[in-house]
Protein backbone atom coordinates (compact mmCIF):
# COMPACT_ATOMS: atom_id res chain seq x y z
CA UNK A 1 0.00 0.00 0.00
CA UNK A 2 3.03 2.32 0.84
CA UNK A 3 4.12 1.81 -2.63
CA UNK A 4 1.20 2.00 -4.89
CA UNK A 5 0.44 5.46 -2.82
CA UNK A 6 3.91 7.02 -3.58
CA UNK A 7 5.91 6.59 -0.80
CA UNK A 8 8.84 4.69 -0.77
CA UNK A 9 10.91 3.87 2.23
CA UNK A 10 14.71 3.39 1.82
CA UNK A 11 18.43 2.44 3.48
CA UNK A 12 20.40 4.99 2.00
CA UNK A 13 20.22 8.02 0.11
CA UNK A 14 21.00 6.99 -3.73
CA UNK A 15 23.86 9.01 -3.75
CA UNK A 16 26.42 9.35 -5.46
CA UNK A 17 24.54 10.61 -8.75
CA UNK A 18 25.89 10.40 -12.14
CA UNK A 19 26.71 13.29 -14.01
CA UNK A 20 23.43 13.96 -15.68
CA UNK A 21 20.90 12.20 -13.30
CA UNK A 22 17.69 13.12 -12.95
CA UNK A 23 15.34 12.01 -10.43
CA UNK A 24 11.85 13.29 -8.79
CA UNK A 25 10.41 12.16 -5.34
CA UNK A 26 7.65 13.31 -3.38
CA UNK A 27 6.30 12.31 -0.20
CA UNK A 28 8.29 12.21 2.97
CA UNK A 29 12.37 10.85 3.51
CA UNK A 30 12.71 8.32 7.02
CA UNK A 31 16.13 9.91 8.26
CA UNK A 32 17.91 6.69 10.03
CA UNK A 33 19.10 9.33 13.05
CA UNK A 34 17.00 12.11 14.09
CA UNK A 35 18.58 15.44 16.04
CA UNK A 36 17.63 13.29 19.46
CA UNK A 37 19.16 9.99 18.06
CA UNK A 38 15.60 8.48 17.06
CA UNK A 39 14.42 8.09 13.50
CA UNK A 40 12.64 10.80 12.01
CA UNK A 41 10.04 11.90 8.60
CA UNK A 42 11.08 14.68 6.99
CA UNK A 43 8.91 15.55 4.33
CA UNK A 44 10.04 16.92 0.86
CA UNK A 45 8.95 19.82 -0.11
CA UNK A 46 7.47 20.58 -3.36
CA UNK A 47 9.39 22.01 -6.21
CA UNK A 48 6.95 25.53 -5.46
CA UNK A 49 5.80 25.49 -2.56
CA UNK A 50 7.59 28.58 -0.59
CA UNK A 51 5.92 27.48 2.58
CA UNK A 52 7.58 24.31 3.36
CA UNK A 53 11.05 26.25 3.64
CA UNK A 54 11.77 24.46 6.66
CA UNK A 55 11.25 21.01 5.57
CA UNK A 56 13.32 21.95 2.48
CA UNK A 57 16.17 23.14 4.71
CA UNK A 58 15.89 20.01 6.95
CA UNK A 59 16.58 17.80 3.52
CA UNK A 60 19.37 19.75 2.75
CA UNK A 61 20.75 19.15 6.09
CA UNK A 62 20.22 15.40 6.01
CA UNK A 63 21.74 15.13 2.31
CA UNK A 64 25.14 17.33 3.39
CA UNK A 65 25.58 16.28 6.80
CA UNK A 66 26.15 13.89 9.14
CA UNK A 67 25.41 10.18 8.48
CA UNK A 68 25.21 10.50 4.65
CA UNK A 69 28.51 12.31 3.79
CA UNK A 70 30.06 9.54 6.39
CA UNK A 71 28.66 6.90 4.62
CA UNK A 72 30.05 7.93 1.35
CA UNK A 73 33.61 8.62 2.51
CA UNK A 74 33.31 5.25 3.59
CA UNK A 75 31.52 4.10 -0.16
CA UNK A 76 34.60 5.82 -1.34
CA UNK A 77 37.36 4.56 1.17
CA UNK A 78 36.04 0.55 0.18
CA UNK A 79 36.29 1.63 -3.63
CA UNK A 80 39.69 2.43 -2.83
CA UNK A 81 40.52 -0.73 -1.66
CA UNK A 82 39.12 -2.33 -4.90
CA UNK A 83 40.99 -0.07 -6.89
CA UNK A 84 44.17 -1.65 -5.55
CA UNK A 85 42.63 -5.27 -5.95
CA UNK A 86 43.76 -6.34 -9.49
CA UNK A 87 41.33 -8.95 -9.36
CA UNK A 88 38.96 -6.62 -8.13
CA UNK A 89 36.25 -5.44 -11.40
CA UNK A 90 36.12 -2.23 -10.73
CA UNK A 91 39.34 -0.26 -12.72
CA UNK A 92 39.83 4.15 -12.52
CA UNK A 93 37.39 4.81 -15.23
CA UNK A 94 34.81 3.35 -13.39
CA UNK A 95 35.51 4.82 -10.26
CA UNK A 96 35.28 8.24 -11.40
CA UNK A 97 31.98 7.42 -13.21
CA UNK A 98 30.41 6.78 -10.23
CA UNK A 99 31.16 9.92 -7.99
CA UNK A 100 30.25 13.70 -7.86
CA UNK A 101 31.92 15.80 -10.47
CA UNK A 102 32.30 19.56 -11.17
CA UNK A 103 29.89 19.89 -13.88
CA UNK A 104 26.52 19.72 -11.96
CA UNK A 105 25.59 22.23 -8.95
CA UNK A 106 24.35 19.21 -7.11
CA UNK A 107 27.06 17.06 -7.65
CA UNK A 108 29.36 20.69 -6.35
CA UNK A 109 27.40 20.18 -3.12
CA UNK A 110 27.69 16.41 -2.23
CA UNK A 111 31.63 16.58 -3.22
CA UNK A 112 31.72 19.43 -1.29
CA UNK A 113 29.96 17.72 1.91
CA UNK A 114 31.14 14.24 1.41
CA UNK A 115 35.34 15.24 0.52
CA UNK A 116 36.95 16.91 3.17
CA UNK A 117 40.03 17.67 1.83
CA UNK A 118 41.89 16.71 4.78
CA UNK A 119 40.46 13.45 5.50
CA UNK A 120 40.97 12.80 1.67
CA UNK A 121 44.38 13.52 1.72
CA UNK A 122 44.84 11.62 4.94
CA UNK A 123 43.06 8.51 4.37
CA UNK A 124 42.82 8.23 0.50
CA UNK A 125 45.99 10.35 -1.66
CA UNK A 126 48.56 9.24 0.55
CA UNK A 127 47.82 5.55 0.96
CA UNK A 128 46.98 5.48 -2.82
CA UNK A 129 50.69 6.59 -3.39
CA UNK A 130 51.77 3.68 -2.07
CA UNK A 131 49.14 1.09 -3.65
CA UNK A 132 48.51 2.12 -7.42
CA UNK A 133 50.70 2.33 -9.95
CA UNK A 134 51.80 5.66 -11.50
CA UNK A 135 49.06 5.84 -14.03
CA UNK A 136 46.31 4.90 -11.60
CA UNK A 137 47.40 7.75 -8.96
CA UNK A 138 47.69 9.97 -11.53
CA UNK A 139 43.95 9.58 -12.80
CA UNK A 140 42.79 9.08 -8.99
CA UNK A 141 44.41 13.02 -8.49
CA UNK A 142 43.07 14.46 -11.42
CA UNK A 143 39.59 13.13 -11.29
CA UNK A 144 40.09 14.82 -7.43
CA UNK A 145 41.17 17.63 -8.53
CA UNK A 146 38.06 18.19 -11.06
CA UNK A 147 35.65 17.64 -8.01
CA UNK A 148 37.01 20.71 -6.28
CA UNK A 149 38.58 22.80 -9.12
CA UNK A 150 35.57 25.15 -8.59
CA UNK A 151 35.90 25.87 -4.90
CA UNK A 152 37.79 29.02 -3.59
CA UNK A 153 41.64 29.46 -4.08
CA UNK A 154 42.16 29.66 -0.30
CA UNK A 155 40.65 25.89 0.08
CA UNK A 156 42.97 24.67 -2.89
CA UNK A 157 46.14 26.52 -1.58
CA UNK A 158 45.26 24.54 1.51
CA UNK A 159 44.85 21.27 -0.12
CA UNK A 160 48.17 21.83 -2.31
CA UNK A 161 50.43 22.38 0.63
CA UNK A 162 49.41 18.56 1.69
CA UNK A 163 50.00 17.72 -1.78
CA UNK A 164 53.80 18.90 -1.75
CA UNK A 165 55.08 15.79 -1.15
CA UNK A 166 53.01 13.77 -3.46
CA UNK A 167 54.42 12.60 -6.60
CA UNK A 168 51.91 11.70 -9.09
CA UNK A 169 51.49 14.60 -11.86
CA UNK A 170 52.75 13.56 -15.47
CA UNK A 171 55.42 15.94 -17.01
CA UNK A 172 57.11 15.89 -20.65
CA UNK A 173 59.98 14.38 -19.24
CA UNK A 174 57.79 11.06 -18.53
CA UNK A 175 58.45 11.48 -14.76
CA UNK A 176 55.91 11.98 -12.26
CA UNK A 177 56.53 15.07 -9.62
CA UNK A 178 54.38 17.09 -7.41
CA UNK A 179 52.21 19.60 -8.45
CA UNK A 180 54.75 22.80 -6.64
CA UNK A 181 57.97 20.95 -8.68
CA UNK A 182 55.89 21.11 -12.00
CA UNK A 183 55.50 24.27 -15.11
CA UNK A 184 52.18 25.39 -16.32
CA UNK A 185 52.81 24.75 -20.08
CA UNK A 186 50.97 27.42 -20.47
CA UNK A 187 51.95 30.21 -18.47
CA UNK A 188 56.31 29.10 -18.10
CA UNK A 189 58.94 30.35 -20.07
CA UNK A 190 59.38 27.46 -22.63
CA UNK A 191 62.95 28.37 -23.70
CA UNK A 192 64.24 26.56 -21.05
CA UNK A 193 65.51 22.85 -20.63
CA UNK A 194 63.96 22.49 -16.58
CA UNK A 195 60.43 23.96 -17.71
CA UNK A 196 60.05 21.44 -20.65
CA UNK A 197 61.48 18.81 -19.19
CA UNK A 198 58.92 19.87 -16.29
CA UNK A 199 55.91 20.86 -18.01
CA UNK A 200 52.60 19.10 -16.77
CA UNK A 201 51.35 16.92 -19.65
CA UNK A 202 47.53 16.03 -18.69
CA UNK A 203 45.71 15.74 -22.23
CA UNK A 204 45.73 12.09 -22.53
CA UNK A 205 44.67 11.00 -18.68
CA UNK A 206 42.11 13.67 -18.85
CA UNK A 207 40.79 12.54 -21.72
CA UNK A 208 40.51 9.00 -20.95
CA UNK A 209 38.35 9.91 -17.82
CA UNK A 210 36.34 12.22 -19.76
CA UNK A 211 37.20 15.35 -17.60
CA UNK A 212 36.88 19.10 -17.35
CA UNK A 213 40.23 19.76 -18.47
CA UNK A 214 39.46 24.00 -17.25
CA UNK A 215 38.40 23.27 -13.83
CA UNK A 216 41.91 20.80 -13.53
CA UNK A 217 43.54 23.37 -14.69
CA UNK A 218 42.37 25.92 -12.37
CA UNK A 219 43.19 23.29 -9.78
CA UNK A 220 46.46 23.20 -10.73
CA UNK A 221 47.17 26.31 -10.76
CA UNK A 222 45.89 27.13 -7.16
CA UNK A 223 47.65 23.81 -5.63
CA UNK A 224 50.81 25.31 -6.64
CA UNK A 225 51.52 25.01 -10.44
CA UNK A 226 54.74 26.64 -11.10
CA UNK A 227 54.55 29.63 -14.08
CA UNK A 228 57.93 30.99 -13.57
CA UNK A 229 62.16 29.86 -12.17
CA UNK A 230 62.90 29.51 -8.77
CA UNK A 231 66.42 30.30 -7.65
CA UNK A 232 67.38 26.56 -7.61
CA UNK A 233 65.26 26.40 -11.28
CA UNK A 234 67.89 28.70 -12.06
CA UNK A 235 70.78 26.98 -10.81
CA UNK A 236 69.54 23.26 -12.43
CA UNK A 237 69.53 25.36 -16.06
CA UNK A 238 72.95 26.51 -15.67
CA UNK A 239 73.81 23.52 -14.53
CA UNK A 240 72.49 22.22 -18.10
CA UNK A 241 73.90 25.11 -19.57
CA UNK A 242 77.03 24.36 -19.03
CA UNK A 243 77.18 20.20 -19.72
CA UNK A 244 75.32 21.10 -22.50
CA UNK A 245 77.68 24.35 -23.88
CA UNK A 246 74.71 26.22 -24.71
CA UNK A 247 75.31 30.12 -25.48
CA UNK A 248 72.36 30.65 -26.81
CA UNK A 249 70.67 29.38 -23.81
CA UNK A 250 72.90 30.74 -21.20
CA UNK A 251 72.02 34.43 -22.89
CA UNK A 252 68.13 34.14 -22.83
CA UNK A 253 68.57 32.35 -18.83
CA UNK A 254 70.67 35.84 -18.03
CA UNK A 255 68.63 38.11 -19.58
CA UNK A 256 65.45 36.71 -18.43
CA UNK A 257 67.46 36.67 -14.69
CA UNK A 258 68.18 40.27 -14.70
CA UNK A 259 64.53 41.23 -15.59
CA UNK A 260 63.01 38.81 -12.98
CA UNK A 261 65.47 38.34 -10.42
CA UNK A 262 63.76 40.25 -7.78
CA UNK A 263 60.41 38.45 -7.97
CA UNK A 264 61.75 34.90 -7.82
CA UNK A 265 61.30 32.19 -5.14
CA UNK A 266 63.63 30.03 -3.17
CA UNK A 267 66.96 30.26 -1.43
CA UNK A 268 68.28 33.55 -2.91
CA UNK A 269 71.67 33.06 -0.98
CA UNK A 270 72.43 29.34 -1.32
CA UNK A 271 71.84 30.03 -5.22
CA UNK A 272 73.49 32.35 -6.19
CA UNK A 273 77.05 30.96 -4.64
CA UNK A 274 76.29 28.43 -6.51
CA UNK A 275 75.73 30.24 -10.06
CA UNK A 276 79.44 32.06 -8.54
CA UNK A 277 81.28 28.69 -9.48
CA UNK A 278 79.53 28.02 -12.74
CA UNK A 279 80.71 28.80 -15.76
CA UNK A 280 77.74 29.63 -17.57
CA UNK A 281 77.44 33.58 -18.32
CA UNK A 282 78.23 34.11 -21.79
CA UNK A 283 80.80 36.49 -22.51
CA UNK A 284 83.38 37.47 -25.83
CA UNK A 285 87.45 36.20 -25.51
CA UNK A 286 89.14 39.70 -25.50
CA UNK A 287 91.62 38.84 -27.47
CA UNK A 288 88.66 38.33 -30.25
CA UNK A 289 87.77 41.01 -33.14
CA UNK A 290 84.61 42.30 -32.06
CA UNK A 291 83.52 42.57 -35.66
CA UNK A 292 82.70 38.64 -35.01
CA UNK A 293 81.42 38.02 -32.02
CA UNK A 294 79.79 35.12 -32.64
CA UNK A 295 82.94 33.42 -33.46
CA UNK A 296 84.13 33.67 -29.86
CA UNK A 297 81.27 33.29 -27.47
CA UNK A 298 82.00 31.53 -24.47
CA UNK A 299 80.88 30.90 -21.13
CA UNK A 300 82.80 31.64 -17.77
CA UNK A 301 81.89 32.04 -13.96
CA UNK A 302 80.47 34.95 -13.24
CA UNK A 303 83.39 36.61 -11.58
CA UNK A 304 85.59 35.88 -14.80
CA UNK A 305 83.38 37.93 -16.61
CA UNK A 306 83.16 42.10 -16.37
CA UNK A 307 80.25 44.29 -17.19
CA UNK A 308 79.42 44.96 -20.85
CA UNK A 309 80.04 48.77 -19.83
CA UNK A 310 83.94 47.83 -18.87
CA UNK A 311 85.15 46.57 -21.75
CA UNK A 312 83.66 46.02 -25.47
CA UNK A 313 84.68 42.74 -25.51
CA UNK A 314 82.04 41.35 -22.84
CA UNK A 315 78.54 40.10 -23.52
CA UNK A 316 77.07 39.99 -20.50
CA UNK A 317 77.95 38.78 -16.87
CA UNK A 318 75.29 37.93 -13.88
CA UNK A 319 73.21 40.25 -12.14
CA UNK A 320 74.44 41.97 -8.50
Amino acid sequence: DALRSGCVCMSCLPTPMLSGSRCWMSGTFWSGVGSEGRSQFVPLAAHDDASNATSAQLWNRQLLEGPVAKSLRELIGYCMKLLSDQRSMLDMSRYVALFPTGSDHLQVLLAKATLDLDWLFEEILMPAGAMFRERELSSLVLAVLERVGSWKDTELQAFGAKLRGLRWLPTDAGVLRAVVDAFDPRQSPCAFSVVRKGRANIGESVEALQLDIDLVWRALRACGLKHELTWEDVVAEAELVVEDGDVERAGALLEHLNARHAGLQGDRAASTGRLLQLAWVPAICPAAKAAQPSEVLQLLPPGAAFAPSASKFVWAVAPA
